[in-house]
């Protein structure tokens, strides 16, 4: 049969979703699954593909894609996470998946068990970074008992990070001021006091 000439992914992913569709406990069920899955992910579509991988790793648990399935969730997963002011829960899944892959198939890595080793330093960095980002916010309000409680939460939580250091610098810049900013309307408050 010939190739068609326009939308070439369109039709392709009408193909393997009949697949699916059709015989979803069938031999080439899994194959399609992550073939359009891989689609999307090499299209930038990281939702998408993420959504297809975490269905080919529940739905067919004895599939030859398993490894692949996790490694390219979790770099999907990675990949939607736009920071420390966005939603974190891109990072959480993509974490679970991780620790999964490192688990599960731990033997079977090679060379890839670097890679996932690195993404998960990644994800601990980016932890931190989202827990120091909250005692920043205290810091510009000159809350510093806020400050000190959060940077010590990552210094605690994530000691070896660039997050944790920071928080150490800090720590020490700010070390000796109060806890909360002046009452600059403690005079107000006085009258009113003195009112009742």
């Amino acid at each position: 049969s010939s190739q068609p000439t326009l939308d070439t992914y369109g039709h392709a992913r009408k193909c393997w979703q009949a697949v699916q569709l059709h015989d979803p406990t069938g031999p080439l069920a899994d194959h399609s699954l992550m073939a359009t899955a891989n689609a999307s992910f090499k299209r930038g579509r990281f939702e998408e593909a993420a959504y297809n991988y975490d269905l080919l790793r529940k739905e067919y648990p004895k599939s030859i894609h398993q490894l692949d399935a996790h490694r390219l969730g979790a770099e999907s997963r990675m990949l939607i996470y736009k920071g420390s002011t966005y939603d974190g829960g891109p990072l959480d899944a993509a974490d679970e998946v991780v620790d999964q892959t490192l688990v599960q198939f731990h033997t079977e890595l090679g060379d890839e068990r670097e890679r996932l080793v690195q993404a998960k330093n990644k994800i601990v960095e980016e932890r931190a970074e989202r827990d120091l980002r909250i005692a920043e916010y205290y810091d510009r309000k000159k809350c510093y008992g806020s400050v000190r409680y959060y940077c010590k939460e990552v210094i605690d939580g994530y000691p070896h990070t660039k997050a944790a250091a920071k928080a150490r610098k800090r720590l020490t810049e700010i070390e000796g001021l109060p806890d909360e900013p002046p009452n600059r309307f403690r005079w107000l408050t006085g009258m009113f006091k003195s009112n009742d």
